[in-house]
């Protein structure tokens, strides 16, 4: 698994999309480690101290048009996201 090293999180590249676009949807899970994804869950949750799910927008609800990757990035930016932290 690869992850962005520039992050605090472990983000994994398979967000390259999302970070992309601007635009995490429901289901995305980001842990405060990347043992999360590394250990078996039972090994894992020892050491995940926060996560964060996004619960809306709903997956692959988006109309923007993905020709023009600036503008869906700003669109995206200012649109509201609900999670659980």
């Amino acid at each position: 698994m690869n992850f962005f090293p520039e992050f605090k999180w472990a983000v994994l590249h398979a967000f390259s999309n999302a970070l992309g676009a601007c635009r995490f949807e429901q289901g995305d899970v980001l842990y405060d480690t990347e043992l999360a994804y590394k250990e078996t869950w039972a090994e894992a949750e020892k050491h995940v101290r926060y996560s964060i799910q996004v619960k809306s927008p709903m997956r692959g609800s988006s109309s923007e048009n993905s020709t023009n990757l600036e503008s869906n990035f700003t669109a995206n930016w200012s649109s509201r996201v609900v999670f659980e932290f």
